[in-house]
């Protein structure tokens, strides 16, 4: 059901859609509606193209001016999921973002960055948080941003890119967000029906086929610590193992990357 009438792709894929126009946070606002409402579906999705306050990791704020960028966030059950496999879902959804991107903009040559970032031509295009919400059963809202109509002068950092900044202008947000959205309903399927494992699921051979981290130097940054070496593979657990200078080879979990150079 939505409270709209411009989003009728999106409408026909999420379970329930709500579109309230400027947010804070379309996470936030979902996890309120929950709040509200225990009893809302797998699928529900909140969208807009008017975030305010908008998060990333580590309590970052995420910004883009009214109208240049697309917010959406969707509740994902996991609770079939064993907890040391959650770690796949940040990455998963970066692939049904790549995929997405795929569909609206073909040969637009979207990368993932690990462990949450969608890069094109090797600037942030989209950006993803994945939160669990505690409840019978466990459940994620995954929220993601993508910078759609953002100009150069636009950017909030060097760092970010858009579908504009590649050319690709005049797409609409529905179309976008269904795309996404179906993307990431048959990759979270396949995952689930696979009991989570990432190898049986498919989903570790499309990230590692997309992922732009993997043979780079990096510098990794973590809250106690900061590692610098090079990025060899994503574990089973979705973890980043780096080669590190020095050093024995560490898996990290979550960590602030910085791309240096390939090798």
């Amino acid at each position: 059901m939505s409270i709209r009438s411009d989003y009728p792709l999106t409408t026909a894929i999420a379970s329930r859609l709500f579109a309230p126009g400027v947010v804070d946070s379309t996470s936030d606002e979902l996890a309120r509606r929950l709040v509200d409402d225990p009893a809302l579906p797998d699928g529900t999705t909140v969208v807009s193209a008017a975030q305010r306050g908008g998060r990333g990791r580590l309590g970052r704020s995420w910004s883009a001016p009214d109208g240049t960028m697309l917010a959406l966030s969707t509740l994902v059950d996991v609770g079939s999921i064993p907890a040391s496999l959650l770690g796949w879902l940040p990455l998963l959804s970066g692939v049904a973002v790549a995929d997405a991107l795929e569909d609206v903009a073909p040969g637009i040559g979207a990368r993932l960055k690990w462990p949450n970032d969608v890069l094109v031509s090797g600037g942030k295009i989209a950006g993803i948080l994945c939160e669990l919400r505690e409840g019978s059963p466990l459940r994620a809202i995954v929220g993601i941003g993508i910078n759609t109509g953002m100009t150069e002068d636009q950017r909030p950092v060097s760092t970010a890119g858009s579908l504009a900044m590649e050319g690709v202008d005049g797409v609409p947000d529905d179309r976008l967000a269904s795309a996404v959205l179906a993307r990431l309903g048959a990759l979270v399927g396949d995952w689930r029906d696979a009991g989570g494992d990432p190898v049986g699921s498919g989903i570790a051979a499309r990230v590692d086929s997309l992922c732009q981290t993997l043979g780079l130097r990096v510098r990794a940054e973590l809250p106690s610590a900061e590692l610098m070496g090079t990025a060899l593979r994503i574990d089973g657990e979705g973890r980043l193992v780096i080669g590190v200078d020095g050093a024995a080879e560490q898996a990290v979990s979550a960590a602030d990357i910085t791309h240096l150079r390939a090798l």
